[in-house]
């Protein structure tokens, strides 16, 4: 058995290694093309109906995550994106964002923090509103969709993965098969990287973190499906969430649940390594099962939690050679 400290002592040494990985150059190319003649229109179905979109849209404002990367890596910057003040660089975007980018001009941003900031969004004259991932409420679907035509999240809010995301960025830009392509690459470099790290395969996990007890991400969770695309399965505690008529993302456990938290894997994100460190004793993390053996993964650090929490083609590209490490350390103690 690998006792506490040598456990965070190992996990010290794999952070050393990812703040290095962090700063990795995208490898996959953005897939873009050109609309066909007869591209338009087209209709997309979401949770709140059926959008259509009459022509190629050229002004894209993006409420929620991930929605605007899978734009730019199709090929179209959106004139405006949410305000990234959780894990966002010096022009309030994401980094990998920012990198895509490149030399062409940045969006506007608008700060959403108190709500959808609807004027914002009016003045930034839209042909598109795209939300395919984000919280948008039913009477919030019908105000912006006097705006401009929107699309919310296909069923459950905060609910979405990141090869339906792209693929309905595709769709909406007339370029499906560009879109296809994207995927593709993108799951073949995924499949590829994961066979890297054999021990991950079959093992069960969980995924959580410290907020109203413990937060316990549900199988359909973008962070949960992509652990599975790795190889990995969701463990019985996750499989046998009672989750309120299917319309959540996550499900609240008291912290005295903890020794419940049965998995060969379990995974917590924290803002900080600071943080980690003292929810360790304010929320008795080191009484899940595991802990002291090495098998319990802190995801810290803004960009590396915002990075795996909302997967997009630019964020696998810019942090998996961080995450699967973490995933292995933990893979290898089971």
């Amino acid at each position: 058995m690998i006792h506490t400290s040598q456990s965070r002592r190992s996990f010290a040494k794999t952070a050393l290694a990812t703040s290095a990985a962090l700063a990795v150059v995208p490898r996959l190319a953005g897939a873009q093309g050109t609309p066909a003649a007869d591209a338009f229109p087209v209709e997309i179905e979401h949770a709140y109906g059926t959008t259509t979109i009459e022509a190629q849209p050229t002004r894209i404002v993006t409420i929620g995550w991930a929605a605007s990367d899978a734009l730019i890596a199709l090929g179209t910057v959106p004139v405006q994106v949410p305000l990234e003040t959780y894990a966002g660089d010096e022009n309030g975007l994401l980094p990998w964002v920012t990198t895509a980018i490149g030399d062409r001009p940045l969006p506007q941003t608008r700060d959403d923090g108190a709500g959808i900031a609807l004027e914002e969004i009016i003045n930034a004259d839209p042909d598109l509103i795209f939300a395919p991932y984000s919280g948008i409420s039913e009477e919030e679907y019908a105000q912006l969709s006097e705006i401009a035509p929107t699309i919310a999240f296909p069923e459950i809010a905060w609910t979405n993965n990141w090869q339906q995301i792209t693929r309905t960025a595709g769709v909406a830009l007339g370029i499906p098969d560009a879109a296809e392509q994207l995927i593709s690459d993108t799951e073949t470099y995924v499949t590829e990287r994961a066979a890297e790290y054999p021990a991950i395969a079959g093992k069960s996990f969980i995924y959580g973190t410290v907020f109203d007890g413990f937060s316990i991400y549900v199988e359909q969770d973008a962070r949960s499906q992509f652990l599975i695309s790795l190889g990995m399965v969701p463990s019985e505690f996750v499989t046998n969430l009672e989750v309120p008529d299917g319309s959540t993302f996550y499900v609240s456990v008291s912290l005295e649940s903890a020794k419940d938290l049965v998995a060969d894997i379990v995974l917590f994100w924290f803002g900080s390594e600071e943080d980690y460190q003292q929810q360790i004793t304010d929320s008795h993390l080191d009484l899940i099962p595991g802990f002291d053996e090495g098998r319990f993964v802190p995801v810290t650090g803004t960009d590396l939690v915002m990075a795996t929490s909302a997967w997009s083609t630019l964020s696998i590209q810019y942090a998996l050679d961080a995450y699967l490490p973490l995933l292995d350390a933990a893979a290898q103690n089971v």
